[in-house]
C-alpha cells in the first residue's frame, strides 16, 4: 500500500472514531456529571468517670468535618438533656449556645475547615432522678449534609448517689411579746443512705429564748441561744422527720424576727437544701385576735367574826380585741369564810 493511501485510511479511521453513535446526541451537547465531595459533619460525645449526684459533670461534644473541603454554614448541635440533668453552661470556640428547658442548642455561623474538628464543653448539674444511670443524646446538622448516619451521638454513664438531707423550717401561729411560739423543723432524707447521725442546729435570734424542742427519735438541748437536735434513727428515703421547737417571745423580737436552721450529716454533698429560714411579724402584745383578761380583787370594809363581809372582783380586758364565749371567774374561799352570795351585771 502506497504511503498516500495509508495516510488516507488513517484519517478515515480517526473520523469514524470521533463520530457519535446512531441516534446519539452530538458531542458538543453532552454535559459530563458533576464531581466532588459530599458535605458531611459527624458528632461524638463523651465524659470521664461516673456522674455523682449533686455535683456538676462536663460532657465534650466534638463536631468533625469528614471531607477535604470546608463545610457550609451554619452548623447546629442540639442536646436534649434527660431527666436528672440540669443545664449549667455550654461553651466552645466559634459556638453560641443557649438552653430552653432541657433543650441545649449550640450554633456555629462560620464553616469548619477541611478535616477539622471543633468541641463544645457542656456542663450539667446531676440530680437524683438521673440515678442509677443516665443516657444523653446529641444531634448535629448543617445545610447539604449528605451522610446522616454519623449525625447522632449517644453517651451513657453510671450515676453515684451520695448522702443528702434537707430541711424546711416553718413558723406555727402568731408571734407576740410575752407569749410562746413554735417552729417546725422538717428534715427529709433524699437519698438511699440511712443510719448516719443527722444534726439540726438552730441559733435563736435576739428576742427569742429556748423553752423546749421535741421530736420522735430526736435528742435536743440548748446552750445559750444555740439549740441542737440529733438523731441516729434511720430516716427512710423520701420520709420527713420533724422537730417542734418552742420559744419564748421577748420585746427584742418586735417588729419581726428571722430565724434560720441548718441540717448536716456525714458526706452530705448537696449544700443547697441544708439551711432554711423564716421571717415572722411580732406584735408587741397578745397575738392578734386574742383578748387579754385581767382581774383585780379588793376587800370591802372590815371583817368581823359572825358578820358578813364582801370582796369586789373586777375583770377587765385591756386589749383591743373583744372576748368571745363565756368568761369564768373562780374564787377558792379559804377556811373560815363561807359563801353567801355573788352578783354582778351580766354575771351568773
Amino acid at each position: 500500500m502506497s504511503r498516500s493511501l495509508r495516510r488516507f485510511v488513517q484519517l478515515l479511521l480517526a473520523v469514524v472514531a470521533l463520530a457519535p453513535a446512531a441516534g446519539a446526541e452530538p458531542a458538543a451537547n453532552i454535559v459530563p456529571p458533576l464531581q466532588g465531595p459530599v458535605p458531611d459533619v459527624a458528632i461524638d460525645k463523651s465524659h470521664s468517670g461516673n456522674l455523682v449526684t449533686f455535683r456538676n459533670k462536663t460532657y465534650r461534644l466534638r463536631v468533625t468535618n469528614t471531607t477535604a473541603s470546608p463545610t457550609p454554614a451554619p452548623i447546629t448541635v442540639v442536646d436534649t438533656l434527660p431527666a436528672g440533668l440540669r443545664f449549667v453552661s455550654a461553651t466552645g470556640s466559634g459556638w453560641t449556645c443557649s438552653a430552653t428547658g432541657q433543650v441545649v442548642t449550640c450554633q456555629r455561623s462560620t464553616p469548619l475547615g477541611a478535616r477539622a474538628s471543633s468541641s463544645i464543653s457542656l456542663v450539667v448539674y446531676v440530680d437524683l432522678p438521673a440515678a442509677p444511670a443516665v443516657t444523653n443524646r446529641a444531634h448535629v446538622s448543617m445545610p447539604g449534609d449528605g451522610v446522616p448516619s454519623n449525625d447522632h451521638a449517644v453517651d451513657a454513664g453510671a450515676v453515684e448517689i451520695v448522702a443528702d438531707v434537707g430541711i424546711t423550717k416553718t413558723a406555727n401561729g402568731p408571734f407576740a411579746v410575752g407569749s410562746t411560739a413554735s417552729y417546725t423543723l422538717a428534715v427529709q432524707n433524699r437519698t438511699v443512705r440511712t443510719g448516719a447521725t443527722v444534726t439540726v442546729r438552730d441559733t435563736l435570734p435576739p428576742g427569742l429564748t429556748y423553752q423546749s424542742a421535741t421530736g420522735a427519735g430526736w435528742s435536743c438541748s440548748a446552750a445559750g441561744n444555740i439549740v441542737t437536735c440529733s438523731t441516729t434513727t434511720p430516716i427512710p428515703l423520701g420520709v420527713t422527720s420533724s422537730v417542734i421547737l418552742t420559744v419564748n417571745v421577748g420585746p427584742a423580737a418586735v417588729p419581726s424576727v428571722r430565724n434560720r436552721a441548718r441540717v448536716s450529716t456525714k458526706r452530705d454533698e448537696n449544700p443547697l437544701n441544708d439551711t432554711s429560714s423564716v421571717t415572722v411579724p411580732v406584735s408587741p402584745g397578745p397575738p392578734p385576735g386574742n383578748p387579754d383578761l385581767a382581774i383585780a380583787k379588793v376587800a370591802t370594809g372590815s371583817f368581823t367574826v359572825g358578820s358578813n363581809a364582801s370582796y369586789t372582783l373586777t375583770v377587765s380586758n385591756p386589749s383591743a380585741n373583744p372576748t368571745t364565749g363565756p368568761t369564768t371567774v373562780t374564787d377558792l374561799l379559804p377556811a373560815g369564810l363561807a359563801f353567801v352570795s355573788a352578783t354582778g351585771p351580766g354575771w351568773s
